[in-house]
């Protein structure tokens, strides 16, 4: 498994997802693109510019790109580092579902992670079930994890069941 793609939207779910996806890149070596989909179903509203302080201005996608760094990439980047998971991360526009797919095909992704029941924060912009579609559509494996903590989680905080059997690097 070399690379995996981690969809993210700010949301509980998707911060689970990416826990998940970050252990278990770091416990097989794979690196890891995070990946947060907004919507556009109006493409003249992302080609506009914004006003900045000092009178400049910006491109609506670098200030929606800043805004997906600040508000949901950082506790993500910050696991990968913890756990030295080499990454990248994409902001991609558009329908969630056909984007994250449509960027596994293009990475070779060997697994795409999802958040179930992604709504709150910048998940807004994720319509509809996306893990349900990801994992109909996908061109590799899907893990979907629960926004809920269901039986994933056994023993101490953060010791996932599913790795209970799994030798460590």
């Amino acid at each position: 498994m070399d690379n995996i793609l981690i969809a993210v939207d700010g949301s509980e779910g998707g911060r689970r997802a990416a826990e998940v996806g970050v252990d278990l890149a770091a416990r097989i070596g794979a690196s890891v693109v995070l990946v947060c989909v907004v919507r556009s179903d109006d493409a003249w509203v992302l080609s506009q510019s914004v006003p900045r302080s000092g009178g400049e201005e910006q491109d609506l996608r670098e200030t929606v790109a800043e805004a997906v760094d600040r508000d949901v990439f950082a506790d993500t980047v910050g696991l990968c580092r913890e756990q030295n998971v080499s990454f990248t991360t994409k902001v991609l526009y558009g329908s969630a579902a056909k984007k994250i797919v449509e960027e596994a095909l293009a990475l070779d992704a060997s697994l795409i992670v999802i958040g179930h029941r992604g709504v709150g924060g910048v998940g807004r912009f994720f319509m509809g079930s996306t893990s349900y579609k990801v994992s109909h559509m996908a061109p590799c494996p899907v893990m979907v994890v629960p926004e809920k903590d269901r039986t994933l989680f056994e023993g101490k905080t953060g010791e996932h069941k599913i790795w209970k059997n799994f030798p460590e690097p």
